[in-house]
């Protein structure tokens, strides 16, 4: 049976995607899931700085090598803890390795290599997350392809609302109306002002006007920014954090096959 696969993307970065990424996979790994956190954001790594991995151990298994050396995915998937894998990007990159290619051809060729690849992982795991490059990227896109569902990490804003519906139409529904899956989408860092939830509520129905539903919101938290600015990024003791991600969570397990 498949587990879930989804892509966490966003119209642009700073939005929190990854920290949400990662305890996205943290917690289904302490429910019991088996999760795999795959890092395609090449140009922005963080996982094994930010989880204190030596780079040392991890012997070379780095994402970078499926796009430049066409090593299959399983061979380069780092077991981090129990129920939870990663398959990190390479904090040591050249922006002249082929994955920051602007080639069509290419990347339309690493599709069809990435869904070969892919078919032999998927079966292994119960929820699969591409953590993905903001905006319009080709690496992004290949994801959407192969994955269930993508997942769209808002900071709230009017800008960040339009932009996203924007983009979303124009990959899922112009440029490439093959992605047919659903668009789900989750406001980060909402500030706790009386008048949020009535804002919120506006933009929720804005967003389901364009087939993108809401699966929740996570408030702002002093505790959180700080984590991330000293670059902790996996939560495990802000119980509010928690509650948010496994509500999250609950709902994204329910696309499972």
């Amino acid at each position: 049976m498949k587990g879930v696969s989804i892509t966490v993307h966003s119209y642009k970065g700073g939005t929190g995607k990854s920290i949400i990424a990662l305890n996205l996979a943290y917690h289904a790994a302490k429910k019991g899931y088996k999760a795999l956190l795959v890092e395609s954001d090449f140009a922005m790594p963080i996982y094994a700085k930010s989880l204190n991995i030596p780079l040392g151990n991890v012997k070379n298994r780095w994402h970078n090598r499926f796009y430049n050396e066409s090593c299959p995915l399983y061979e380069l998937i780092f077991p981090y803890m129990e129920n939870f894998d990663l398959l990190m990007a390479n904090p040591n990159y050249s922006i002249e390795e082929k994955v920051f290619s602007l080639d069509l051809d290419w990347h339309a060729e690493n599709l069809s290599k990435l869904i070969r690849s892919f078919r032999h992982v998927e079966a292994s795991y119960d929820l699969i997350i591409f953590d993905s490059p903001p905006g319009y990227n080709l690496v992004t896109i290949n994801n959407l392809f192969i994955t269930q569902a993508s997942l769209l990490v808002i900071r709230p804003s009017l800008y960040a609302i339009q932009g996203l519906i924007r983009m979303v139409k124009d990959i899922h529904r112009t440029v490439y109306p093959e992605i047919k899956h659903p668009s789900f989408a989750i406001f980060n860092q909402v500030p706790r002002i009386p008048d949020a939830q009535n804002i919120l509520n506006s933009w929720t129905t804005t967003l389901q006007q364009h087939k993108i539903k809401v699966l929740g919101k996570i408030e702002y938290d002093d505790e959180i920014a700080y984590a991330a600015f000293k670059n902790e990024l996996m939560i495990d003791n802000n119980q509010q954090f928690i509650t948010h991600i496994t509500e999250i969570l609950n709902k994204i397990m329910k696309l499972k096959k």
